[in-house]
């Protein structure tokens, strides 16, 4: 009985690690990777914005001309 319920403790302790994959204990060996995949994601993200930007600004000029 004593031992089923160890069992069963450690299956839920496991299940929590695994959870949405984003456990830190899980994840330990990768979770500076996936920040930095994060980081380079959001520069990626401001340099369209701001080419985007740009664009709408040139297209803007070329309209008033």
């Amino acid at each position: 009985m004593e031992e089923e319920k160890e069992i069963e403790e450690e299956e839920i302790e496991e299940e929590k690690r695994r959870g949405d994959g984003e456990d830190k204990e899980v994840d330990k060996g990768g979770e500076g990777d996936k920040e930095k995949e994060k980081e380079i994601d959001e520069e990626i993200k401001k340099e369209e914005e701001k080419i985007k930007e740009e664009i709408e600004e040139e297209i803007k000029e070329e309209i008033e001309k």
